[in-house]
């Protein structure tokens, strides 16, 4: 079972936006590969909104649009809130979230793949799409932090201690995605990143409330920490990281 990551993005609300940079590259693959029709979207659905860090893009890229952000951790919204004057932000689950009205643009970024029922959710969100709208989705996939992952299974003998390493597969979401969005376009890629040093990597995940599984950052000792940097080294020269990456736009 993936973790509940509620309390640990609302625990790191105040340090997301500086370490976010993964999340926010990832955001602008994926408004690369929405449809641009620009004067038809009106009304747009931000899931997973977090602190608002994208709002602002979105401003520019649909001057017109009705923004709702909406996020099931009330420090990303309340963070989110002091940062835009304009736009709804709401503090909600999208397993259950309500709207009055349809959304143009159903956008997610980074977010689905800690959903525990992704199927149950993707089909409330369709009920949210106007006639003619559109959905675009982003989310991480299991090969995210594998370099980490396979040096903790070679020292600690838990090969799925990480998270990330529980998410669903790509067969798996394309499959339940393209079964409610026939028409969407599903990619997949990897981004590989250098880390100067093995704690910066641990920072990054820790700070983007990205964290193991709950319970095992107590196990992080110094002793073991340095024991992991030198396998990493052997292995892979670098302290490198990989980041698995799904689209799915319709």
């Amino acid at each position: 079972m993936i973790p509940n990551p509620l309390f640990t993005f609302s625990k790191n609300a105040h340090t997301y936006d500086r370490y976010s940079m993964i999340q926010q590259e990832v955001f602008a693959r994926l408004c690369s590969k929405i449809p641009l029709r620009v004067t038809d979207y009106k009304t747009l659905l931000d899931v997973g909104c977090g602190t608002g860090v994208h709002a602002q893009t979105l401003f520019e890229k649909y001057p017109e649009i009705s923004y709702t952000g909406l996020d099931f951790s009330e420090s990303m919204i309340a963070i989110a809130k002091q940062n835009h004057a304009r736009g709804t932000f709401l503090v909600g689950d999208v397993a259950t979230f309500l709207s009055s009205t349809s959304f143009d643009l159903v956008l997610s970024n980074a977010t689905l793949q800690w959903v525990p029922h992704l199927s149950q959710v993707l089909s409330h969100m369709k009920t949210m799409i106007s006639p003619a709208g559109h959905i675009a989705i982003s989310m991480f996939g299991p090969q995210t932090f594998m370099e980490l992952q396979g040096i903790l299974n070679q020292i600690l003998g838990r090969p799925k201690m990480l998270a990330s390493s529980r998410f669903l597969s790509s067969q798996e979401v394309f499959s339940l995605g393209t079964a409610l969005f026939p028409h969407a376009q599903c990619e997949q890629h990897l981004i590989r990143k250098v880390y100067p040093n093995l704690i910066s990597l641990l920072r990054h995940i820790k700070y983007t409330g990205t964290n193991p599984t709950t319970g095992t950052w107590g196990l992080w000792t110094p002793r073991l920490i340095r024991e992991i940097e030198r396998a990493y080294l052997t292995t892979y020269r670098h302290i490198v990281a990989s980041y698995h990456v799904f689209y799915l736009v319709q």
